[in-house]
């Protein structure tokens, strides 16, 4: 390899120390910096919040102390739910791909298995409802130590409403939106009792809205009621469930959270049984979160006094452009794994956020 050498000039040495006073350059160092005291936060909370100490005691079987044994110690679970979507061995041949690969590579890297109960696909014909695609994977899930959880409840989605619905008058809809919650709530219950039971309610539409796009934002008081209802319906086919109250654009866009606090509030002053907020983190799919924002959009939820579940995490490898401002590039599979790590850290290293799910 032939060396080559560069003369430093005046000039050279002037532009680089203007660079490094320069706004922009400032500006770059508090970003890494925050970044650096976030991280290192999240970090000592990990140790003060998700560790503890045991003392394990060995003995004969006629009771004296076993000295100087060698003893390896594996931890099998954790009370963090590392989690991910199992929709394809739901679907079966329609989604699984070496579906026995799938369950070892599953169970090696999550505790925690999301399925999908669109209504529009989960009752196609009324009702008909497909409990018997979900039962053989949950019983596996239950088998392989993973808890389990289901999607969506009330969604008013073209997805989460059923062609059939659209027969019936508004007051006979209500009625079998009841009766789809508490007897999928109730069916379930001791198999599923996790569930996101109102999906997207900041950004939704009215049940008798049957256009497609855009979303609506309707009058929170009516988005209310709607949430209200479908949480007690779920809370009385099942007391003892998580019920979560699912949103996105909760990270990215203030408005919208904001919006969803209001939402919440309300909700809690009509005894609204809630369990947990969950965070999707998906939106918009090409933004690298600045990790100030994500702990503030922490924050500011949990003030709410609820657990909080990310779930939907989906970071991209698909080459396309990094936006957001935090990092340039593209979307490698380096820089997917680089901001996984990061979110990972962020989440298990805030009190409040109990479980990360990918989609």
């Amino acid at each position: 390899m032939k060396r080559r050498r560069f003369a430093v000039t005046w000039s050279m040495v002037i532009a680089v120390a203007l660079w490094l006073s320069s706004p922009a350059a400032g500006k770059q160092a508090e970003v890494e910096q925050a970044e650096a005291d976030l991280l290192q936060r999240a970090a000592e909370n990990i140790e003060k919040y998700r560790k503890g100490e045991a003392v394990i005691r060995f003995r004969t079987e006629s009771g004296a102390a076993v000295q100087g044994a060698q003893v390896q110690v594996t931890q099998a679970t954790h009370d963090f739910l590392f989690g991910s979507i199992i929709f394809d061995l739901v679907w079966g041949e329609e989604g699984a791909y070496r579906p026995e690969l799938f369950k070892r590579r599953f169970r090696e890297l999550f505790n925690f298995a999301v399925f999908p109960f669109y209504w529009a696909d989960y009752e196609r014909k009324q009702g008909m409802p497909g409990w018997e695609k979900m039962l053989p994977v949950i019983q596996w899930c239950q088998a392989s130590g993973i808890t389990t959880k289901g999607h969506p409840l009330v969604w008013t989605a073209p997805s989460g409403k059923p062609e059939w619905l659209s027969a019936y008058p508004p007051g006979t809809v209500e009625e079998l939106l009841k009766a789809r919650v508490v007897n999928t709530v109730g069916g379930y219950q001791g198999l599923i009792d996790i569930w996101d039971v109102v999906n997207e309610p900041v950004n939704t539409r009215a049940w008798e809205n049957t256009g497609a796009e855009p979303w609506m934002e309707e009058p929170l008081d009516k988005v209310a009621g709607l949430v209200e209802k479908s949480f007690k319906w779920a809370f009385s086919a099942n007391p003892g469930a998580q019920l979560i109250l699912n949103e996105f654009y909760t990270i990215t866009k203030e408005q919208t959270r904001e919006r969803f606090v209001r939402l919440v509030e309300e909700l809690q002053r009509r005894d609204t049984p809630i369990s947990g907020l969950g965070i999707q983190a998906h939106e918009p799919r090409s933004e690298w979160y600045p990790p100030e924002r994500v702990w503030a959009t922490f924050d500011r939820l949990a003030g709410l006094g609820y657990p909080l579940h990310i779930t939907e995490f989906m970071p991209q490898s698909s080459g396309k452009e990094i936006t957001g401002g935090w990092r340039e590039g593209a979307w490698t599979a380096e820089a997917q794994a680089e901001f996984a790590e990061q979110f990972y850290r962020l989440s298990v290293g805030h009190p409040a956020v109990v479980s990360v799910n990918w989609w």
